[in-house]
């Protein structure tokens, strides 16, 4: 679905760049090409060198999550996404200027094509990330509640003797 809907844009003349991100290395969904990770930036760097997550699907991921959105979200990208259940639910979560939806692959076409929609004030993604980090779902918030559950889980075990 996703190169269906990169190769539809490039024969339109958009001049973005659609690619895959991962098994080390970022190949072109177009043309196949592909290279290595850059050592430096490693898997999220090379993700966060993207403008949005494209996540076209229609189908899977009613009762799971992708991974491959969490990675993109924790990189601070935008995520254009079908309305699936994990979609829908990181929308709840996380707003509708970090997800958004889109019915169809036309519909993504669509707001992929619409003036300005790659252009974003340069702070956006770092402001994404510092409401991320403020959130539940930020870092702290995480280690909170994992520090949590392992003290509930010790507090169980002690109790077995």
């Amino acid at each position: 679905e996703f190169e269906a809907l990169a190769r539809r844009m490039h024969a339109a003349g958009s001049g973005a760049a659609f690619v895959t991100v991962g098994a080390g290395q970022v190949e072109n969904a177009v043309d196949g090409r592909a290279r290595p990770f850059d050592p430096a930036a490693g898997f999220l760097g090379e993700l966060a060198s993207s403008a949005v997550a494209v996540f076209p699907y229609q189908q899977g991921y009613s009762v799971t999550m992708s991974a491959a959105a969490i990675d993109a979200i924790a990189a601070g990208l935008r995520l254009l996404a079908t309305p699936l259940p994990c979609f829908a639910a990181l929308q709840d979560a996380f707003g509708a200027d970090q997800v958004q939806l889109a019915q169809t692959v036309d519909d993504m076409a669509a707001v992929l094509s619409a003036p300005g929609y790659f252009d974003e004030p340069a702070d956006a993604r770092g402001t994404r990330m510092a409401r991320i980090a403020a959130s539940e779902f930020g870092q702290a918030s995480i280690q909170a509640a994992f520090r949590q559950w392992l003290d509930a889980a010790g507090a169980q075990g002690s109790n077995r003797g």
